[in-house]
């Protein structure tokens, strides 16, 4: 249903596995960042055959390493857009989110079969006045090739950091979501976008 920058999907997972033990308290946002992107690449380089063949191991490795620590309903409100949001009911946002994860997922799985072991660079993160939100640069190597910019963007909820929004090789997460949603939703009505979304098959 949605073609967010296909070409770039590997990386956009790679975005979320570097996130996946921010949801524990943390002095050091880039050293959680660097050791989890590391630990789960290895799992899933360790696991390649059956993140090849096994959608349901794919569904797990997601749910346990990657749902936790994405703010679910703050992706999903900021993809569909104020507009669409504020017109939605509470059941359609609702259905909304769980669909929307659905979709994630599928575009998560898809990712995990290209990944092939790129390694990562990151700096010190960049915080707010505040100290609640925070924005970590890093660079994904690519062999024989320029390597991609990555800009992971993070708050804190409840001592916990939460990832909401990636940049990939130039292109906002959100913004790419919100605007094929918008396009999607004008076309169809949300009614049947979400039906859509939430009809997604993981194979």
């Amino acid at each position: 249903m949605l073609r967010v920058f296909k070409a770039f999907q590997a990386y956009v997972v790679l975005a979320l596995l570097a996130c996946a033990s921010l949801a524990a308290n943390a002095k050091s946002p880039t050293e959680l960042v660097e050791n989890a992107a590391n630990g789960l690449a290895k799992a899933i380089m360790a696991n390649k055959k059956k993140v090849n063949s096994d959608s349901q191991f794919i569904a797990e490795l997601i749910e346990t390493h990657m749902i936790p620590i994405v703010d679910q309903h703050l992706f999903a409100k900021l993809s569909l857009g104020k507009k669409n949001w504020e017109s939605a009911n509470p059941q359609q946002q609702k259905d909304f989110i769980d669909g929307f994860k659905k979709m994630l997922i599928k575009s998560y799985a898809g990712a995990f079969k290209a990944y092939n072991g790129e390694k990562m660079t990151f700096e010190e993160p960049k915080y707010n006045k505040k100290q609640s939100k925070a924005m970590i640069f890093s660079k994904i190597i690519r062999e024989g090739d320029e390597p991609i910019e990555v800009r992971y963007m993070l708050y804190k909820k409840n001592d916990k950091w939460l990832m909401y929004d990636a940049i990939v090789g130039g292109l906002d997460l959100v913004k790419t979501y919100r605007s094929q949603l918008s396009e999607q939703i004008a076309k169809d009505g949300l009614d049947k976008t979400i039906k859509e979304l939430k009809n997604t098959k993981l194979d």
